[in-house]
Formats: structure tokens, sequence, C-alpha cells
């Protein structure tokens, strides 16, 4: 958030700040300390960022071994190691690298090795795409899966309506001066949503933010939010920043209108023959043995 507020105006600051928790989701990476590694990834990319573009003053120690430790919780330092080369490729062209800067990369790129090495010994779930044709397959999925999914009754709506908000937020960051953010964005998003499509093809057709694999599609949508609102802080163009808005204001529609709030009840226990039973969202109960006498 400091770092958001030290580049953008307040209101726009403050959305890039809590859209990991504004934007559309089920409640599955938010309130799950599983799927931490989940809300963990934005916060790892601002970091990246504010080193290359914006370095801070202090506490530089701790946001190394903050990016480090990130990289390892999940396959997300790997994911953006290959964007944040391309930052770097474009920061040294503006000038050279401190000593501070280059450490915070080395103890990054420290952390990504450390995740490289753990995915390598360990076995991965197999990833199943289904027969071909891919791209006709996978792009229509992705249409219905990150855009159609934000709008209103959205398993009756035409996969064109997607089409057009997706073209919609295409213009909206071709026509900022934020392409190149996002341009790296893009990448991480598509490769998180396909691993997700891939893992859910044997279970599942569609993911969707509110059901199914809704892990996947959260960054995604992240992403798609602060594009937005990168768009309308950077672009000189009117139409531009109204679209962004008008698309931004979708996402956050989707989002407060239909987060099933049912599907997280407060966890209980209840008392029987056996001990104590822990229920908690979504639906998973633990059952707790009764302590044997004397104890």
């Amino acid at each position: 958030m400091a770092h958001a507020f030290r580049i953008f105006s307040r209101p726009i600051a403050a959305l890039l700040a809590l859209g990991p928790l504004l934007v559309p989701q089920t409640g599955e990476t938010l309130l799950n300390v599983t799927n931490i590694q989940w809300i963990l990834l934005p916060a790892l990319i601002v970091l990246l960022w504010e080193n290359l573009f914006n370095p801070p003053t202090s506490w530089y120690s701790v946001r190394a071994l903050a990016a480090a430790v990130i990289a390892l919780t999940g396959p997300f330092g790997i994911i953006t190691f290959g964007p944040t080369v391309l930052a770097c490729i474009y920061a040294r062209r503006r000038g050279k690298f401190s000593y501070r800067q280059t450490g915070f990369l080395a103890v990054y790129t420290a952390g990504v090795a450390g995740q490289v090495y753990a995915v390598a010994t360990n076995a991965s779930p197999p990833l199943d795409f289904g027969p071909a044709p891919y791209v006709w397959r996978y792009g229509s999925r992705m249409i219905r899966e990150l855009f159609c999914s934000l709008l209103p009754s959205p398993d009756s709506v035409p996969l064109i309506a997607g089409l057009i908000l997706a073209i919609v937020l295409v213009f909206v960051v071709a026509r900022s001066r934020a392409v190149f953010a996002c341009l790296l964005l893009a990448p991480m998003a598509g490769i998180i949503w396909l691993l997700g499509a891939a893992r859910s093809n044997p279970y599942s057709v569609h993911m969707e933010w509110y059901g199914f694999g809704a892990r996947y599609i959260y960054p995604a949508l992240l992403f798609f939010f602060w594009a937005a609102l990168l768009s309308i802080a950077t672009s000189s163009s009117k139409l531009s920043r109204v679209l962004a808005g008008g698309f931004a204001v979708v996402i956050l529609l989707a989002s407060a209108t239909r987060f099933p709030a049912s599907e997280w009840p407060m966890w209980n226990i209840t008392a029987n023959d056996k001990g104590h039973t822990l229920k908690v969202a979504p639906n998973w109960a633990v059952q707790i043995p009764a302590s044997p006498p004397g104890h």
C-alpha cells in the first residue's frame, strides 16, 4: 500500500492496494490458510517491481528476505522469474543497479532456485490438456472463465459478451502508459490459469471464480483489475479512462453481488460420545478424540 501511495493518487492507490481483497473470489484464497501463497503472489510482484523501478529507502533486507520466502511457498517464484528478467533488462537501460538492488535480486533468485529444486525432486500432479484442438477449446474456455464469469448469469451469457469485455481490456491497456507492466502480468495470469485448466480437466469442464478452481482464476482477475486502474491513472484518452473505469466497476460488482458468503459459516465445535467434532468452512470436519482419563 505504501508503494502505491508513493506513485498514484489516493483513490487509485487505495484500490490498487486493496485489489487482492476486492476482486471476485470465493474465499478459497483469502479464507484458507492452505492457499496463503495465492495472496502472497501480488505481494511478491510489488516487491520485485518496487526494487527495480522505485527502490525503497529502508527495510531492504527484510523485503529481499520476504521475496525469497514467498518464492519458496509455491510455483509463483518460478512463474514470476521470466517477467522479472525482462523487467530487469528494461530497468537496466535506465542506469546501473545499486548494490542493494543487485543483492535483492540475488536473494530472490536463491529462493527461486530452491523452489526449482523442490519441484524437480518431488512428484507433481499430472497435467491433462485433453484432446485437440487446443487453441479453440482453451481460447473459448479462457474467455468464458475469465470474462463471461464477471457478467450477470454467467452460465447463460453468450461467449461474444465475454469477448467484447476482453477487447475492452486490451484496448484500454494499449492506450495507457502502463502497457509494459500489463504485458508482464499477462503471461503470469495465463500460465496460472492454464495450469489450473490442465489440472481440472479430468474433473470439470469449466472453472469458475465463484466455484471449482477459483484460486486459478483469482490472479487473472486481480491483474485485470490492476490493469484497469493503471489505465485510468496513465491514459491520456478520456474514452480509454471511461472504459477502464467501467471495466473496474464490472469486476467490483461481480465481487460484491456474488460472493458466496453462505459457504463460509463460522467454525463450531460440538460434543459427541467420541469427543468433539470441529467443523470449518467449506464444510470440512475433523473428529477430536476425548482425552483419556488422567490427562
